[in-house]
């Protein structure tokens, strides 16, 4: 892995600990459900 990718990881990691970097491919997923009629406000 570059040194340059580091602390995206470091900061992957710490958003999602429950993730597991050796296994995870690096390919976006696909949604699991289609944005619903249901507004997200954030």
């Amino acid at each position: 892995m570059s040194d340059h990718n580091a602390p995206i990881f470091e900061e992957v990691r710490r958003l999602l600990p429950h993730v597991d970097f050796q296994h995870v491919e690096l390919t976006p997923p696909e949604p699991a459900t289609p944005p619903s009629s249901e507004p997200e406000s954030q």
